[in-house]
């Protein structure tokens, strides 16, 4: 990308014109922007269709789509994508990202619930990466997707004293003419070491085609990995923003997600779920794949942070099936989201789970809950051993029902986590403990850390900075931070697998400050220090050598 030089001094961290809103059928079509979001061990392609992993548009056969682990060919996602369901006007709708529909188009929708006439400027995903905000912190010289920075459509946007910035309202000019304010201080709130950006709506496929009436939403997507070693250099991260701008609340929305998980060959594959992680996976129905091997991963999506109840209280998935043959139609996909099969059979914990003649089995909205080779699994499906046949597995799950409005967004973290073990079994014993880890680091904040570039060595006023010396630390670390107000300080380290090892007291006046870390009783390793400002997260690394 071509770099833009802005006179800009050091903060801490963190368009084309639009047409009117459309009147009438706009000239868009589907996304063709990708984007590669890249951990240290793993990749995958994301689309402004709204997609991922499988590209809408040609050419298909990129490997640099595919959700793989870097130096194998072998899959692991072949596809995956956000499914809504809710009833508006007295109708049950649903809009999906699936391989022969796709309902979601780039763009923002305006204040009346509409499109823009053209999404043309919003066919596209913008990047920023600790490089880019390195590079532009000490040089002032800014990528596009930096200058560009949507800020005014949702995408993820810091101030100079680290709150985030709200989304714009208004029109889509207004929205899409707020871009980020460098000037100001403000920084994209970037996690991970790569965070990608792009947004979709449910609207303007429909006004195209006429097909299913739309929820009348668009969705921010935030994608974030990490590079360093172990399972967070092997997930990718997922955050949806979904708005309905106008119009009534649905009451009964439930946010889900199809993943179509092929390990290596797609035809040895079973599927798991577990109602206590919130995770659905996929294993290998055997010992050894043709593409991975004797050691086949299992590779599993777990919503870390579901959709929020009418008391605001986080959701956690709450179904999880197998459908024998994935349908989209809005009762099909509410049938699929209360643990259902396309007819409307509730799941049972026996066999395939379809209710059989003359048995009185349990019911229950996850398929195949128990321990792979215990019962219900699919290594013993009737409690006498019996293996299912194994196949591809497309899995379908969801969390709700919750509120979605004009004062009620929804925003949803998901982990698309794999994870290695010593045979295909215990590939899964592994991706839970991994899921574990990743959940605790979700729950304490770590996974929404800011990265901010090192502090000016003199603080400018209003703006927030820190840093942590000598790199590495032996019996004791330095951490110096400028604080533009009074607010309340708590500063924590934690280790390697994110357990709190201590509390370091902390001044919380105005200015710039210098505290002393205490290292001693620290093992050589990698530690993390997360300050917390109010209610904002950063963070610093901290290694300890000797």
């Amino acid at each position: 990308m071509t770099s833009v030089r802005i006179a800009l001094p050091l903060v801490l961290l963190a368009a084309a014109p639009i047409c009117a809103a459309a009147q009438d059928a706009p000239p868009c079509g589907r996304g063709t922007a990708v984007a590669v979001v890249e951990g240290r061990e793993v990749q995958g392609g994301a689309f402004s269709s709204g997609f991922l992993y499988f590209a809408t548009a040609e050419p298909r056969e990129i490997v640099q789509w595919r959700h793989r682990l870097k130096g194998f060919d072998a899959s692991l996602v072949f596809g995956a994508g956000i499914w809504l369901s809710g009833s508006l006007d007295g109708e049950l709708r649903a809009s999906v990202a699936f391989y022969g529909r796709q309902d979601f188009w780039p763009g923002p929708l305006g204040p009346d619930g509409q499109p823009a006439e053209d999404c043309t400027p919003f066919d596209r995903i913008w990047s920023v990466s600790k490089a880019d905000l390195t590079t532009f912190a000490e040089t002032g010289v800014a990528t596009d997707d930096l200058v560009s920075w949507p800020t005014g459509l949702g995408a993820p946007t810091l101030d100079a004293s680290g709150n985030r910035v709200p989304i714009t309202t208004g029109s889509i000019q207004a929205r899409a003419a707020r871009t980020i304010d460098l000037d100001a201080g403000e920084w994209p709130l970037l996690r991970g070491d790569v965070t990608h950006w792009w947004v979709v709506n449910d609207v303007a496929e429909y006004l195209e085609s006429g097909r299913t009436p739309p929820l009348f939403v668009e969705v921010g997507v935030t994608a974030f990995a990490f590079d360093v070693d172990g399972v967070l250099g092997r997930t990718l991260f997922y955050e949806f923003d979904v708005r309905k701008p106008a119009g009534a609340t649905i009451e009964d929305a439930f946010v889900g997600f199809y993943t179509d998980m092929d390990l290596g060959d797609f035809d040895d594959d079973y599927m798991g779920s577990d109602s206590v992680l919130g995770m659905v996976y996929t294993y290998n129905a055997v010992p050894t794949d043709a593409q991975w091997g004797e050691r086949p991963p299992a590779v599993g999506m777990d919503i870390l942070r579901g959709p929020r109840g009418p008391m605001d209280e986080r959701t956690p998935m709450t179904s999880a099936i197998l459908p024998s043959n994935t349908r989209t139609q809005p009762e099909v996909v509410r049938n699929y989201f209360l643990g259902k099969n396309r007819l409307g059979s509730q799941l049972v914990s026996y066999g395939r789970g379809h209710p059989e003649p003359g048995r009185t089995d349990p019911t229950t909205r996850w398929h195949f809950w128990g321990e792979p080779g215990t019962f219900w699994s699919e290594l013993d499906s009737d409690g006498s051993g019996t293996a299912t046949a194994q196949s591809d597995r497309r899995i379908v799950s969801g969390a709700g029902p919750v509120p979605l409005g004009p004062e009620h967004p929804q925003d949803v973290l998901i982990a698309v986590i794999t994870s290695i073990g010593e045979d295909h079994v215990d590939s899964v014993r592994q991706l839970k403990a991994d899921d574990r880890f990743l959940q605790r680091l979700a729950d304490d904040g770590i996974l929404d850390i800011a990265f901010i570039p090192e502090v000016l060595p003199t603080p400018i006023p209003g703006v927030l900075a820190a840093s942590l010396y000598p790199v590495p630390a032996a019996d004791f670390a330095r951490l110096e931070y400028h604080l533009p107000l009074d607010e309340p300080v708590e500063i924590s380290v934690f280790d390697a697998l994110g357990r709190p090892i201590s509390t370091v007291p902390a001044n919380s006046t105005a200015g710039f400050h210098e505290i002393e870390i205490d290292t001693t009783g620290l093992r050589p390793g990698l530690y993390l220090v997360r300050i917390r400002i109010g209610s904002r997260l950063f963070a610093r690394s901290l290694v300890v050598a000797r």
